[in-house]
């Protein structure tokens, strides 16, 4: 990750003034073990290593998938051995080769207060924003998987395949005093559809990783991953000033010169530095989009970096990416975007051959090691019991030793070369939308500033000021 070179004063992270104790809830993990990846699991723990290096005093309590039981709740793979005490050549032949690293084990993170299943979980939010007071002040950070709903009702995937939907957060939230400010970060896919939760006339604001309609990153279940890309990785790091492995920032960007870090700079910090798929969203940016939506045509022509700092933004990501904001940038990044979308089409192709090559090869392998040892066909049985205890090693030898087993290895691994490839590709063409982003929310502010509605600058300045607000 590296830091912004914005064009603004980059300063060291004193100390924000003393403030009175925030409610924060962090929930985390999938709807089973099967899709409670330790990426997620790494970064609820990374975000309370964040807030507890965070000036202030704040009340944490923790949903973490099953709660406090002691059964498997997370999925890790690292790279089994390629070797046959591993069952590595069985392993490629008869089953998703990558299964063979698999480990599901009970999850690590401290103090969890109770499980993510819809029903207990709405009943201990509930409980606890009813407590509320109008002073009050709290955070709902989701670190998780979302899927899409009807309406852009989309939903959280918690434990035991339960779901809660923005209408059914919208009524829970609602139980809290309308005075008492509530700010929320979800990091899920399709997660711009909870900006809804910041309803006119309420004190809530927030901050999202992806548009409604498209997917987030942050559910690797490798434990090898270093390069965590994710929208709660950047946002932290600009809060605290340090990156997950302790190394720290450079500089970190103070927009209104009040000495620290707010949410609204985190989340500026992760716009323009972040290598990532995420196109994240603030609640204020949602409200321009739905002010005006649609497309703005020649969205790279004319871009003034005094218009506001979105556009200064813009022209610092173009800088930093080698694209000349003076010599005609919509044509470079129009060729850009074509030249990724052609790498990301041919990469699609040969996945596509390649996936045929591999099943082709797989068959061929399964046929004749069947052939020579049958009862390798009926796993969970008395044949395959003896399979593993007689046969084993012969038919793993017959295996390593067959002519198409290389070439079948070659493929797999190629496969999985590939699907870094297509992950970088994702990143490459998220970060030039994001200028252009850039380029529209700057317009679409300067417009509203301009002509818009007494009612939505009102509302647009409520929520900047609490976006605003020191975390």
């Amino acid at each position: 990750m590296k830091p912004t070179s914005l064009i603004a004063l980059m300063l060291t992270l004193p100390s924000a003034p003393a403030l009175p104790a925030d409610s924060v809830w962090v929930i985390g993990g999938g709807p089973d073990v099967y899709d409670s990846q330790v990426q997620i699991e790494g970064n609820v723990l990374w975000v309370l290593q964040a807030m507890d290096s965070l000036p202030g005093e704040r009340r944490v309590r923790v949903f973490f998938t099953d709660g406090q039981e002691e059964t498997p709740d997370v999925l890790e793979w690292t790279r089994p051995p390629e070797t046959a005490a591993a069952l590595q050549p069985l392993a490629r032949v008869f089953d998703a080769y990558w299964r063979n690293g698999l480990r599901y084990r009970n999850h690590r993170v401290p103090d969890v207060a109770g499980t993510t299943e819809a029903g207990p979980l709405s009943e201990a939010l509930g409980a606890d924003l009813s407590a509320l007071k109008p002073a009050d002040k709290g955070w709902l950070i989701f670190m998780g998987h979302g899927t899409q709903g009807e309406d852009l009702d989309n939903c959280l995937e918690l434990w035991n395949d339960t779901q809660l939907a923005v209408s059914d957060l919208q009524a829970l939230l609602d139980k809290s005093p309308r005075d008492t400010r509530l700010r929320f970060l979800f990091s899920q896919c399709y997660s711009g559809a909870f900006a809804r939760l910041a309803t006119p006339g309420s004190n809530r604001c927030g901050f999202m990783a992806a548009p409604p309609d498209q997917v987030s990153e942050g559910s690797s279940p490798e434990v090898e991953k270093r390069d965590f890309e994710d929208y709660g990785t950047y946002f932290f790091a600009a809060l605290t000033g340090s990156e997950r492995d302790h190394s720290g920032l450079d500089g970190v960007l103070d927009w209104d010169s009040s000495g620290w870090v707010t949410p609204l700079e985190a989340h500026f910090h992760v716009l323009t530095t972040a290598f990532s798929a995420d196109i994240p969203m603030a609640t204020s940016e949602a409200l321009l989009m739905e002010w005006r939506p649609g497309e703005i045509p020649d969205l790279l022509t004319s871009v003034d970096r005094d218009d506001n700092e979105y556009s200064g933004l813009a022209l610092t990501m173009m800088r930093d990416i080698g694209i000349d904001p003076a010599a005609q940038p919509g044509k470079e990044m129009h060729r850009r975007q074509l030249e990724v979308q052609g790498k990301w089409t041919r990469l699609e192709q040969d996945q596509e051959r390649l996936r045929k090559e591999i099943a082709a090869s797989q068959e061929n392998l399964r046929r004749e090691v069947l052939r020579r040892w049958p009862q390798a066909a009926n796993p969970y049985t008395l044949g395959f019991r003896r399979f593993l205890a007689e046969d084993l090693d012969a038919a793993q030898a017959f295996i390593e030793a067959h002519p198409e087993y290389a070439e079948l290895r070659r493929r797999q691994e190629l496969f999985l070369k590939q699907d870094d490839e297509a992950l970088w590709l994702r990143r490459e063409r998220s970060r030039l939308y994001r200028i252009a982003h850039l380029i529209r929310l700057g317009r679409l502010k300067a417009a509203l500033e301009r002509e818009g509605p007494a009612d939505q600058l009102e509302r647009y300045r409520r929520l900047r000021e609490c976006e605003s607000a020191p975390f």
